[in-house]
């Protein structure tokens, strides 16, 4: 492998970068003894008082004795002449090494957020403001192009009063019954995805093919996988199911018997014939839901 040639300083740079050097160390003894004699004084008055100050001053301290340990190897390494030219990267390196912890992960979050931000505005929201605008006029095609009429609220009173989708099909009936299905599978949803991420947490033959198994709907099309359930694979799952159903009919019956109302009923057996929408969406669920196991520590 071949090995990065280093580059040194001249003689004349060496003794504008020792000069550079020495300023900035007397600098921060002169503002670590200042920090010192303010913490005195802090402690002589009620410490107890001033204690978030003298925490500050220390930690400025702590940080400038590693910037002068720095500057003192920096220093010997030119007195001994092998003081090492550093690259605009490396430099940037350096800096953004004494920056703290804390900030460094405002930095690091505001690069990450960055694209999503400037996506956000430039793509989404435009969109976004445009459809909510159009939602209020009326827009009509015309020759000399689209003619835009305000309305008001009176498309969105047609939307959940009168509006037909695909000549059949009743919108507020529709938003009602998936209003009433997200009602019942959100709680399951989690309830299976909790349960299925405990299981695969703990790791055994296998486990990763399951998680697999598990994802394969969420890449996959819903709509292929619908079909294949209801036509040729579906009816052989019908035939060999006849003895669960009536299985159902039996715990359906024992339950009216002990007492348990219709509502919970229906809400139970309207999910186990949601089974495989169940299944389905509950793919990324039970990834977040490992990922957030598995953060935890195994001392607690």
């Amino acid at each position: 492998m071949r090995q990065k040639q280093l580059k040194y300083y001249g003689t004349e740079a060496l003794g504008k970068q020792k000069a550079a050097i020495l300023n900035k160390i007397a600098n921060i003894e002169t503002r670590t003894k200042h920090n010192d004699e303010n913490i005195e004084k802090l402690l002589q008055k009620d410490k107890h008082k001033h204690i978030r100050k003298i925490v500050k001053l220390a930690d400025q301290n702590q940080k400038m004795k590693i910037k002068l340990s720095r500057y003192t190897d920096a220093l010997s390494q030119i007195e001994s002449n092998q003081y090492v030219k550093q690259s605009i990267l490396s430099r940037f390196k350096k800096w953004f090494s004494d920056i703290p912890y804390r900030k460094q992960k405002y930095i690091w979050g505001i690069i990450f957020t960055t694209p999503w931000l400037i996506g956000m505005a430039l793509f989404f929201l435009p969109s976004f403001f445009k459809s909510i605008w159009w939602s209020f006029n009326s827009v009509t095609p015309s020759s000399d192009g689209l003619v835009v009429q305000f309305v008001g609220l009176k498309n969105y009173i047609e939307l959940f009063q009168s509006y037909v989708i695909d000549g059949n099909t009743v919108f507020s009936v529709q938003l009602y019954l998936f209003i009433q299905n997200l009602i019942i599978d959100l709680p399951i949803i989690l309830i299976f995805s909790i349960l299925i991420a405990t299981f695969l947490n703990k790791p055994f033959k296998g486990h990763k093919i399951i998680k697999a198994i598990f994802f394969i709907p969420v890449i996959y099309n819903f709509t292929l996988i619908s079909d294949t359930l209801t036509k040729g694979f579906g009816q052989y799952i019908d035939a060999s199911t006849g003895a669960d159903q009536m299985f159902v009919a039996q715990l359906s019956q024992f339950f009216l018997e002990i007492g348990i109302g219709n509502s919970l009923m229906n809400i139970v057996l309207q999910a186990v014939d949601r089974i495989f929408t169940i299944v389905n969406l509950s793919g990324i669920q039970i990834l977040i839901f490992i990922a957030a196991i598995q953060s935890i520590p195994n001392q607690l």
